[in-house]
């Protein structure tokens, strides 16, 4: 079972909110307003009480996310799917994207963390001007490295 189109709407309104207030500062913070972290407090307004957040790997502050990936290798996971199985996310095999999925991917060395909005991808920029559209979500993707949907608990 997944989450209704509205309780993802409410979530990721309440994720970019989020972030944006926490973006006012006017630079990129590693681990506090991040693409990453766009994804956490995403999870976080989706399941409520009931989020798995507190049981993701506290990586401290990173500089990157070659840094960050550094961090959870550390922790002992291999990679994100690990961290996506600890939140029971579901991945999307079919590699057809829906409202609220969450994918991991990596363009001009830079690895990016977005949510799937209505037609586009949102993310956070190096460019510290809070949630912006990374791209478009298309009706099959091939490029993310992660493709993943959170689960009704």
């Amino acid at each position: 079972m997944f989450y209704s189109e509205q309780e993802i709407s409410t979530a990721i309104l309440s994720a970019k909110h989020t972030i944006n207030e926490r973006t006012q500062l006017g630079k990129l913070i590693w681990g506090y307003n991040d693409c990453w972290m766009l994804a956490v407090t995403y999870e976080g307004f989706l399941r409520g009480p009931k989020s798995l957040a507190h049981k993701l790997p506290d990586c401290g502050p990173y500089e990157n996310h070659s840094e960050f990936l550094s961090r959870i290798r550390e922790k002992g996971f291999s990679s994100l799917q690990d961290l996506a199985i600890i939140m029971k996310f579901e991945t999307v095999a079919d590699r057809k994207p829906q409202f609220g999925d969450v994918a991991y991917e990596e363009r001009h060395g830079v690895g990016t963390t977005m949510i799937a909005d209505r037609d586009y991808w949102i993310s956070t920029g190096a460019d510290a001007l809070g949630i912006t559209n990374s791209r478009r979500v298309l009706p099959k993707e091939i490029r993310p490295a992660l493709l993943v949907r959170p689960t009704y608990l």
